[in-house]
C-alpha cells in the first residue's frame, strides 16, 4: 500500500460509539486530560482517538473538528 493509500484508508470508515463520544467532548471543550477523565481512558489514547477521527473525516485540528460538528449538527445526532 502507498502513503497515499494508507493516507486515504480511513477516509470513508464510520467513527467508532467511543470516538462520537470524544468528538462530543472535544466540541463542548474539553481538553484531552478531561475527556480522558471522563471516558476513564489515559490521556494518550484520547490522543489515538483524535488522530483516527482526524483521518477519517479529513480534518486536521480539533477546531476544525469542533467547528464541522457545530456547523453540520453533528452535536445534536451524538448528544
Amino acid at each position: 500500500m502507498t502513503t497515499q493509500g494508507t493516507e486515504n484508508a480511513g477516509r470513508n470508515t464510520p467513527l467508532t460509539p467511543r470516538e462520537l463520544d470524544v468528538v462530543r467532548l472535544v466540541s463542548s471543550g474539553l481538553p484531552n486530560k478531561s475527556i480522558a477523565h471522563q471516558l476513564g481512558l489515559q490521556e494518550g489514547t484520547v490522543k489515538i482517538h483524535l488522530h483516527n477521527i482526524y483521518r477519517k473525516l479529513s480534518v486536521p485540528n480539533r477546531a476544525t473538528l469542533a467547528l464541522i460538528c457545530v456547523t453540520s449538527n453533528l452535536i445534536g445526532q451524538i448528544s
